[in-house]
Formats: C-alpha cells, structure tokens, sequence
C-alpha cells in the first residue's frame, strides 16, 4: 500500500507541477489567443497610430507562404520516389479506391441537396454580367505544365503536384535515386525547421494584423 501511495503522490505533485508550468508558459496557441487579445486591445486605444504594423503582418504572412510550394515539391519527391514498386501500387490502388469514394460522397451530396433545398422564387433584373461572354478557364494549363518554371513562379499547385508526382514516380525504379533523393530529403528536413521558426512568430503576426484591423475600423 505505501508504494502505491507515493506513486500516486509523485504524479500529483508532477500534475500540479506540470499545471504551474504551463500556467507560466502558455504554448504557442495560448500566446496566439494572448497576441489577438493585445492586438484588438492596441488597435482600439492608439487607433490609426499602428497603422505601420500592417506591413509586419504583410510580412509575415509572406514568410508562412515562403515555404509552401517548396515544401510540397521537396515532400512529394521524396515520399514517392523514395517508395519501392510494391508499396507504390498498393498505395496506388488505396488512393484509387479513396478518390472514387469521395467522388461518390461529392455526387451524393449535389444530388441530395439539390431534392433537398426548395425552389427560390427571385425577381428578375439586368446585370452586364449576363451578356458577357464566361472567363475561360484554361483547365489543360492548370493540371499540365508545359513549363513547371512557370508553373512554379505563378503558384499553379495543381501542375506543379503533378510535376512532382511524375518525378517521383519516376523515381521508383531508378536503381541510382539515392544521389537525388538523399539530398533532397535534408532539404525537406531544413524547410521544415524554417516553417517552425516561422510559426514561432504567428503570435507577433496576430498581434500585428490585429492591431491593424482594429485601429483602421471607422464607425
């Protein structure tokens, strides 16, 4: 019995101490709520005074976008080519197999709602926008890149992911992927560790967008 009772002591007073701790040292999503409540705060008693921090919140919401297709390419590559041509084609037929599910479920759905929802009844008026001809969508360009480069520098993620997945598998069976992927994987791992240096500053850019907001509203 006394074992068992200093056992459950020693994880009391490790609870209460964990619960000091964190207290303390709110994590990150408690310092984003605290840079939210401080930015409102700001914006509200100095007014058009922090208008400056739009340009910080500008900032760093570029930073979080600095890494992402370069994230995704790097991901992509890796993960794929780095796959054996066993493991692909299970993988190949489960994503199969999950994409006709969510086609089905997304077909259901149209359907679903379109017998649920009544008929709405709407006065008609003129607008140009029904005698102009519809922006066409260049679909072929948006899926294949004739240019990844392009493709890349405009931020057209759907070609961009098929380039990398053409990669990638493209990579399986390559007996020499090693020399490609090796680095590439430590380059994953550094994109990585800039997008938690990034994220370690959502609570300044909270504050600052925050502020921002708050201190331009006019009434």
């Amino acid at each position: 019995m006394g074992p068992k009772v200093s056992r459950e002591q020693k994880g009391l007073a490790k609870l209460s101490q964990w619960g000091k701790q964190s207290i303390l040292r709110p994590g990150l999503s408690g310092m984003i709520l605290i840079g939210l409540a401080l930015g409102i705060a700001c914006g509200l008693f100095f007014g058009e005074m922090v208008g400056f921090l739009e340009v910080v919140g500008e900032a760093w919401i570029a930073l979080l976008q600095m890494t992402v297709l370069p994230y995704i390419v790097l991901a992509l590559i890796v993960n794929i080519g780095g796959l054996t041509i066993g493991n692909a084609r299970r993988l190949a037929g489960r994503a199969a197999l999950v994409l006709i599910m969510i086609w089905i479920a997304a077909i259901a759905v149209i359907l679903l709602l379109g017998l649920g929802l009544p008929e709405w009844k709407t006065g008609g008026f003129f607008s140009e926008s029904l005698i102009q001809p519809p922006e066409k969508v260049d679909f072929i360009g948006l899926y294949i890149p004739s240019n990844p480069f392009y493709s890349l520098a405009q931020n057209i993620v759907p070609g961009v992911v098929l380039f990398c997945i053409c990669i990638g598998v493209a990579l399986i069976g390559s007996e020499r992927k090693a020399a490609l992927i090796e680095p590439a994987r430590v380059l994953l791992d550094a994109m990585t560790r800039v997008t938690h240096a990034v994220a370690r500053l959502t609570p300044f850019g909270v504050f600052a967008i925050a502020a921002n907001a708050s201190g331009s509203i006019t009434l």
